[in-house]
């Protein structure tokens, strides 16, 4: 297919990203296979830090298809490894990269957005992500004029496989390209050069061919571009217009990175595209591309849509592969990468370093506290998640065998970046010292300052393309779980019987949640801004029975269901409501109505308020100290003293 039948089928703009890592050791000899010879000279010695610290991250703006010098240090230049946020930082925050020096070239890496494009906007001091952070990471980077690249996994749009919470809104097709274009347009802002392909991407309009759609419109430069080399496609003209690539090379200062993408074996049921053939191991795909890209760069980076177990095998069956970027189903990521060393040894040698029954590797994995795999063949793999111990046990199985060296075919970094874009992965690759590379994970956290230009795409562009589409209005809505029959009254209808309740509720910030959506909030000096309530994944929390039948849509009909209301916690009230507005209702009748609507202090408040007030939403949200503002259980008692009045006033006796 055309690009012009694509524009003709998808109206796009998109932003992605794409996977980075470090770089072992320079000189390493070409292999003639993927899977075969190994690299003669000594494998990297890496150093890793814990997740406390905060990251910057370095981008590449090199679109060309050539090679392109970026970030070179001038002489006279001079910048500190330490990168500073303007944020005075709390004490238990580490200081970014500060015993760094300055690095030859960064990898910054992100994916597993899954359609976070920021957090909510609820509890900034406390959330963590969002694009507009992740760019104002990316400047502390460049003002330190350090040489960049920027990759991202993959995984931009909501992954439909995990199951929603209850009263949640499975975000459409519409709005997924809306998501796509928007951050495919950030991207391309900030300079990535590439974002893996993965399942999640076709989940808009017209699958892949809306996919690429949007990628057409990225063209000035042409980045990001997509990355894939296991996918065979029904028309190859995406390839060869480019707008899918099997691999790249970027030069980042002096070094020649390479990065080729694959889809993981447990995405292969959902590439159920038309445009779509079939789907090649990754194995097949990195044997077949693994040699030119060893001869043409310096670091070769895998960045894999799949989880760490097969990232770990590949690693194995690719001791050439440098960096694996790979997907993990964590919400929050240890921080740690994993390294794996692959040696060989003389056959004679196995049994004699093994010892009987094993203990001789038994005593070195609990010296070193790696996991030690030793063949009968003589090939060994150690892994660790403490790149020093992973070289020690190999040291350690060195004076084992007895032998000046050991055969090495590779040293392989593993490294995640969890999910929802709340934090970003940066390598840094070393030339001099004892440490050629060095891994940090950054949280997103409010030390970094929004960039304006993304916060715009962000507030305003991404606003006006889901207000013309009123998603709010026609996203589907569905039946209440606990009583299909029922719908949504609203507050007001509790009033006659509960004035007292309702008093105290219109007092809260519930009754005026809505406002914060259309007007905006200040948060710690920090303007959030309105226009939100067009958007049905922060409408939920902020009206009455969204997204249920009955309850609210936008339209005017239903504005009485304005706020956070009664029903949000009590559930649907039309039963209740109008049995005690019927005169002739019997006592049963209540007392059904009763049930419908009561909530149990004891057992009902934590699922109730964290349906809202969940770790996404608001993760500094304590329950006990935050209870005493919406219990009315006081209140309650003052109406019930009231009731046979109202009752009387009804037209109803005891």
């Amino acid at each position: 297919m055309s690009p012009t039948r694509i524009l003709l089928a998808i109206v796009p703009i998109v932003a992605v990203a794409v996977a980075g890592c470090a770089f072992w050791s320079a000189g390493m000899a070409d292999s003639g296979s993927a899977t075969a010879n190994a690299r003669p000279a000594a494998y990297l010695v890496a150093e890793t830090r814990p997740v406390d610290a905060n990251l910057l991250d370095a981008d590449e703006r090199d679109a060309d298809e050539s090679l392109e010098s970026i970030g070179t240090l001038q002489a006279s230049q001079k910048p500190t490894g330490r990168v500073e946020s303007k944020q005075a930082d709390p004490p238990n925050r580490l200081k970014l990269f500060r015993d760094w020096p300055t690095p030859d070239a960064v990898i910054v890496f992100s994916g597993q957005q899954h359609g976070y494009l920021e957090p909510c906007g609820c509890s900034p001091q406390f959330q963590k992500g969002g694009l507009a952070r992740r760019l104002g990471f990316v400047n502390s980077l460049r003002q330190q004029k350090w040489p960049l690249v920027l990759a991202d996994l993959g995984g931009i749009l909501d992954d439909h496989t995990q199951q929603l919470p209850e009263g949640k809104l499975a975000v459409g097709q519409e709005q997924s390209l809306a998501k796509l274009e928007i951050a495919f347009e950030a991207l391309q802002h900030m300079g990535y050069t590439a974002v893996n392909f993965s399942s999640e991407e076709l989940g808009v309009p017209n699958g892949f061919i809306g996919l690429m759609g949007t990628l057409i419109n990225i063209n000035n430069p042409p980045q990001p571009r997509l990355l894939n080399a296991n996918l065979e496609m029904t028309d190859q003209s995406f390839i060869d217009e480019g707008l899918l690539l099997r691999s790249t090379t970027r030069l980042v200062g002096n070094t020649k990175i390479a990065f080729v993408g694959v889809v993981g074996e447990k995405h292969k049921e959902r590439l159920n595209d038309p445009e779509i053939k079939s789907l090649q191991t990754p194995d097949h795909a990195l044997r077949s591309s693994l040699g030119k890209l060893i001869r043409e760069s310096d670091l070769q980076v895998l960045l894999l849509a799949g989880d760490f177990a097969e990232a770990q095998r590949l690693a194995k069956s690719f001791p050439e592969l440098d960096v694996i970027i790979h997907g993990h189903d964590a919400e929050e990521p240890t921080g740690r990468p994993e390294w794996l060393i692959q040696v060989r040894m003389s056959r004679n040698k196995v049994g004699f370093v093994s010892g009987s029954d094993g203990k001789n590797i038994r005593r070195v994995e609990e010296e070193t506290g790696a996991k030690i795999e030793l063949n009968d063949d003589g090939s060994m793999t150690v892994s660790s998640t403490n790149a020093a111990a992973a070289d020690k046990a190999v040291e350690q199985v060195r004076l084992l065998a007895k032998v000046p060296s050991l055969d090495k075919l590779g040293k392989t970094m593993l490294v995640t970046i969890g999910k929802r874009g709340k934090y970003t992965g940066t390598i840094g690759l070393f030339s001099k010292g004892d440490t050629r590379a060095r891994f940090e994970l950054v949280p997103l956290d409010d030390r970094f300052d929004d960039d304006k230009d993304i916060r715009e795409l962000l507030d305003v562009k991404y606003m006006q393309k889901l207000a013309a589409l009123d998603l709010v209005k026609s996203s589907p809505k569905v039946p209440y779980p606990d009583g299909p029959e029922l719908s949504f009254a609203g507050s007001e209808a509790c009033k006659t019987c509960h004035p007292t309740v309702f008093a105290k509720w219109s007092s809260t910030r519930h009754a005026h949640a809505l406002d914060t959506l259309v007007n905006g909030v200040v948060h710690n000096n920090k303007k959030i801004a309105g226009g939100k309530h067009v958007n049905p994944e922060c409408i939920n929390c902020h009206v009455t029975g969204f997204p249920y039948k009955s309850g609210f849509d936008g339209s005017d009909a239903t504005k009485h269901l304005f706020g956070n209301g009664c029903e949000n916690c009590h559930g649907p009230a039309s039963e209740h409501v109008a049995v005690y507005r019927n005169l002739q209702s019997t006592k049963e009748e209540q007392k059904r109505a009763n049930r419908r609507v009561h909530r149990d202090p004891q057992t009902d408040e934590k699922h109730v308020c964290a349906r809202c007030h969940d770790f996404e939403n608001d993760p500094g949200f304590k329950l006990d100290e935050r209870w005493p503002e919406v219990e009315h259980g006081v209140e309650a008692g003052e109406d019930q003293k009231l009731w046979p009045k109202i009752r009387e006033k009804l037209g109803r006796k005891e």
